[in-house]
């Protein structure tokens, strides 16, 4: 479903250049969880935000569902856009907004009537099972609440990715298990391919079934988590994942 080809993000900073991402290319099947992990600074946000073209690649290509973005026109980028939702970090909530209203903001940009996308943010926040602060303010909200409307607000367009960038990272521990759960409820209701950007190993082998590890720019390895991984690894990141799962398969059992 989304291919990337040889991508290539250079950030030129007067007269010095910094190559975030290099030469990566990724098949991500529809319905995957998808994990991207790496140490800070590995280029995986960055990796994220091309599959949007919220940032620009110097070279390779994105094709989702064999379309190429790079080459679209901007009327045809943004439609592309509108099944291609994003969480972020710290909710990006605008504190003016009630949660219904930051959820219909999306709709709103499309122009979508009133009366449907009250209907759509409703149905959103019933998924995320917060109807019940509708009308409250972000500054009204949790931690845990807040990121749970960002997550209503990201696919109340209905897309067919998520695109999610350290999105259990400003919340607590506790908390965190709530976000999977609704993002696993989603992934499974709704066949959405979420692509997560992470640094929490706890957070990769409980969500996604397949991951791609990052170091300097480069990925290094893949795993498919839903096989045995008998593969040599290559990386600390790597080895710090395998153990992860491997206490939690004993704790479990």
């Amino acid at each position: 479903m989304i291919q990337l080809q040889n991508l290539t993000k250079i950030f030129v900073q007067k007269e010095s250049q910094f190559t975030a991402v290099s030469d990566v290319s990724l098949n991500i099947h529809q319905g995957d969880v998808f994990g991207i992990i790496g140490f800070s600074g590995a280029g995986k946000s960055t990796l994220l935000r091309m599959i949007n073209l919220l940032e620009h690649p110097h070279s390779g290509d994105i094709k989702i569902e064999g379309v190429s973005l790079l080459q679209l026109s901007k009327k045809q980028l943004l439609e592309q856009r509108k099944f291609i939702g994003m969480i972020f970090q710290h909710f990006n909530l605008l504190t003016n907004r009630t949660a219904l209203e930051n959820i219909e903001l999306p709709l709103e940009f499309s122009g979508v009537p009133k009366s449907e996308r009250h209907q759509r943010a409703l149905e959103c926040l019933k998924i995320v099972d917060l109807l019940d602060k509708k009308d409250a303010y972000p500054s009204q909200l949790s931690g845990g609440q807040k990121q749970r409307v960002a997550i209503a607000r990201a696919i109340v367009t209905q897309p067919k990715i998520l695109l999610c960038d350290e999105p259990t990272s400003a919340v607590d521990p506790q908390t965190k298990e709530s976000i999977l759960h609704y993002l696993s409820k989603i992934n499974q209701q709704f066949d959405i391919t979420i692509v997560i950007v992470t640094h929490e190993m706890q957070l990769v082998h409980k969500i996604c079934n397949r991951v791609a590890v990052m170091e300097q720019g480069q990925v290094i390895e893949e795993f498919d988590l839903t096989q045995p991984i008998q593969q040599p690894v290559k990386s600390i990141i790597s080895k710090l994942l395998l153990s992860d799962i491997s206490t939690s398969l004993k704790e479990a059992s």
